[in-house]
């Protein structure tokens, strides 16, 4: 999770933060999720499409949100039948092991909260930090993993080097891969 202060003589943080409560406990003014923020109610939201045109051959990265009442159904086979009853599309056994999460940060965006969480996602900051042109290599792969810092780091440069929690985060997923 990356985190922000808001203010302009500070640096971002990253950390690995084991729930969305602790997250919103920090300091942050500015904090950004790699996990949807808002479910549609029967089509896919307009923000995965505009994605998946920006990224090109990246565009499977980015995974179709399920409808609200499929995030909150009780077992994989009932979240698919519902939302392709109400979308027309199933999605994959990995999306759904994130629904957990999605209801931790569906609860915690609130009127409250709403102006200090922010969705993003791997790919785009990729992109965006690429001069607008898609990283070359699958993020999971050992070049996808190693082609983006240089981008990171030449942006960030106006306040740090890259995250200390990078190369910690890069170690867990080639572990995990």
């Amino acid at each position: 999770m990356v985190t922000w202060s808001g203010r302009s003589d500070t640096s971002l943080q990253a950390a690995i933060i084991p729930d969305f409560q602790t997250a919103l406990a920090t300091a942050a003014t500015h904090i950004a999720v790699d996990m949807p923020i808002g479910f549609p109610a029967d089509r896919e939201r307009q923000c995965e499409g505009l994605a998946r045109k920006l990224l090109g051959p990246r565009r499977n990265s980015v995974f179709a949100v399920p409808c609200r009442d499929a995030v909150y159904a009780q077992d994989y086979l009932s979240a698919c039948a519902i939302n392709a009853r109400l979308t027309g599309k199933k999605f994959s056994k990995q999306a759904f092991m994130l629904f957990r999460k999605m209801h931790e940060i569906d609860a915690a965006v609130t009127p409250e909260t709403q102006n200090r969480i922010f969705e993003i996602h791997p790919e785009v900051a990729f992109w965006a930090m690429n001069n607008r042109t898609p990283l070359e290599h699958y993020k999971k792969t050992r070049r996808g993993m190693v082609a983006p810092r240089p981008a990171a780091q030449q942006r960030l440069s106006h306040r740090q080097s890259a995250p200390p929690h990078l190369d910690k985060i890069k170690s867990r997923r080639r572990r995990h891969t």
